[in-house]
């Protein structure tokens, strides 16, 4: 089980630490990453096999080219960073 969740230059989301109680909802106006997290949950489901991959494998089709999902407002210099 996710317990917390650090996003540093992905898509939309420059640098953020999210704290996952057990139930976890996630609600917020259009377009202010509530996707983006589900989205770096599922890539990091990729290198763990604890997580569910069937149940959200679906919503990882759009996850496309780095270049689309590193956040365009970061320095190249600065990485990709997904933790938990």
């Amino acid at each position: 089980m996710l317990n917390f969740l650090e996003i540093d230059n992905f898509k939309c989301i420059k640098k953020q630490r999210f704290e996952l109680p057990p139930l976890t909802i996630l609600t917020g106006i259009n377009s202010t990453g509530k996707s983006s997290i589900i989205q770096s949950i599922l890539l990091l489901s990729k290198y763990d096999s604890q997580i569910n991959k069937d149940l959200l494998s679906r919503c990882i089709a759009n996850l496309s080219e780095f270049t689309e999902i590193r956040n365009k407002y970061s320095l190249k210099k600065y990485p990709l960073i997904l933790t938990t």
